[in-house]
């Protein structure tokens, strides 16, 4: 350290660490994509400042990494239809009932039925570090 320190006149030298572009993940939601993102840059620049002390790191300090997918991880389609005429009432939004004064389920409130339009198994993408046996990551039963 004390020789690098010689040659570019700071205490800093880098090394190659783990950083959040290293971590894979799928999310469903697009706002629960941008949430697990955020989380793994907190995480790692915590851990910077616990390791390195006051040495900055690599700018910019956020950014989008890449490896984290927005979809769903176990069905893929080409999207869904509405059938109106399957709907069910939603039980859970309640108004107050104007002759007893009790609680009771909105009558207008319903639960959308959907149909899912060409589902099929969804492809996982293969990590850049596993292994060339072929193998790859399957959802959990």
């Amino acid at each position: 350290m004390g020789r690098a320190f010689n040659v570019t006149g700071t205490r800093e030298l880098r090394f190659h660490e783990v950083d959040p572009s290293q971590f894979y993940g799928i999310e469903k939601k697009p706002w629960a994509r941008e949430i697990a993102e955020l989380t793994l840059w907190i995480g790692f620049h915590q851990f910077w400042r616990r390791t390195h002390g006051d040495v900055q790191p690599e700018e910019p300090i956020l950014r989008d990494t890449g490896t984290l997918a927005n979809r769903d991880d176990v069905l893929h389609s080409t999207g869904d239809k509405r059938d109106p005429s399957r709907d069910r009432q939603d039980p859970t939004p309640r108004l107050r009932h104007p002759v007893t004064g009790e609680m009771a389920p909105d009558p207008a409130a319903k639960l959308e039925y959907r149909t899912i339009l060409s589902p099929r198994e969804t492809e996982w993408p293969r990590s850049p570090r596993s292994p060339a046996s072929g193998s790859r990551p399957r959802p959990r039963s």
